[in-house]
């Protein structure tokens, strides 16, 4: 039996497997491209009761499910991944057997991190300068085995890992590269600090999860920039494709996440097809968060907008307003009230916050709302200074 349609809920979750009799016992979850990843780590979850009640159970047994493979993906790297030439057979475990593509793309991310400040270490404790040059050769030689895996013959699933996985490791490599020219020799330098960094430490409680299912994990995913902080979400996304990361794509990195980091939201902000909300998209799958894109009309008044703000601070979910400024002038003053008092509930703390007169449940993990606009269009408003400064 199939539980379809939990896109709806879920992001990248197209639908889940049931087993039993009767058939209640979910097994698996299938993404929109295809791929499925059973709960091996956690057992099956058993729907009973209230639809809303476990259907919440699935959200957590799906996070807690990503990060024990995380853990299971990071030990399986150090087996078959260690050497460069070796990296592509740990890909092709990669599926329901082994671990997941998004899961892939973390443990890249996690090994970069991991060896660069491995790098900065060795300098800081008298090691010649010449161990990055020979830490961005090893890159290379890992970035090339790729190359020659996806000039072969793969499954339509393992060549999307691959692509993506070159995407991340090509900016990872242009990033060493332009560190070792610069003569960077510290982990405080800014050109470090200023990168998204993922590490793999000792679990501190994860924000938003079951306290019973956080039982054996020990471990987290923490992602770092600048003087921010972020837990990754372990929201399933499927195998989606990434953005390659320019300059551009790492400064507004930094705004959105000092924005999220300082309780505010954003405001990318340029001409139409820059890649504004793509570059929100792609920094919310970074921090394997879900992202949700509203296109902004006249015709949304400031009670659709109540019911937004209310669902991304309920499900600490983030959220793109695309054209934001098509809002007509006294929605958007109203929603200054509104985005201020869940700004307001998250640096408050809790589990609940007062919003439109109703004590309203606040996720743990926090929201965002990031705003694009288009400026000098026809038809556009000029957002109000109490709104403006609720946006960076």
């Amino acid at each position: 039996v199939v539980l379809k349609n939990v896109n709806a809920m879920m992001q990248g979750v197209k639908e889940c497997a049931l087993t039993g009799d009767p058939a209640i016992h979910v097994i698996n979850m299938v993404s929109n491209e295809g791929e499925t990843v059973p709960f091996k780590k956690m057992g099956n979850l058993t729907c009973k009761g209230k639809v809303e009640e476990y259907l919440t159970d699935l959200l957590s047994y799906m996070r807690h499910e990503m990060r024990k493979q995380l853990g299971a993906a990071i030990d399986d790297y150090y087996v078959t991944g260690k050497s460069g030439k070796d990296r592509p057979s740990w890909i092709q475990g990669m599926g329901g057997e082994d671990h997941c593509a998004q899961l892939t793309l973390v443990v890249t991310q996690q090994q970069w991190t991991k060896c660069t400040d491995e790098v900065f270490d060795k300098i800081a404790a008298g090691a010649d300068k010449s161990v990055f040059p020979e830490y961005y050769k090893f890159q290379l030689e890992m970035l090339s085995g790729m190359i020659e895996m996806v000039q072969g013959e793969l499954q339509k699933l393992h060549r999307r890992a691959a692509m993506n996985v070159i995407t991340l490791e090509a900016h990872s490599r242009d990033i060493n590269k332009k560190m070792i020219a610069m003569g960077v020799d510290r982990k405080d330098h800014f050109e470090w600090m200023g990168q998204l960094k993922t590490q793999w430490e000792k679990h501190v409680g994860h924000a938003g999860q079951t306290p019973e299912l956080d039982q054996g994990q020990e471990f987290d995913a923490v992602l770092y920039i600048c003087d921010a902080l972020f837990r990754y979400s372990f929201e399933y996304l499927g195998a989606a494709g990434r953005l390659v990361i320019t300059p551009l794509t790492d400064r507004i990195y930094i705004t959105a996440t000092q924005s999220a980091h300082l309780i505010l939201g954003c405001a990318p902000q340029g001409p139409a097809g820059t890649g504004k909300t793509e570059s929100t998209k792609d920094l919310s799958a970074q921090l394997g968060k879900t992202v949700y894109v509203f296109n902004c009309g006249p015709e949304m008044d400031y009670l659709t907008m109540r019911d937004i703000f209310k669902g991304l601070a309920s499900s600490g979910s983030w959220g793109c307003f695309d054209e934001f400024n098509r809002l007509i002038a006294e929605v958007l003053s109203v929603c200054t009230i509104q985005w201020k008092s869940v700004l307001d509930g998250m640096r408050a703390g809790g589990d609940y916050f007062r919003f439109d007169g109703i004590e309203t449940y606040l996720h743990p993990d926090g929201c965002c709302s990031l705003i694009t606009m288009n400026p000098g269009y026809l038809g556009r408003q000029e957002l109000p200074e109490s709104l403006k400064v609720l946006l960076r």
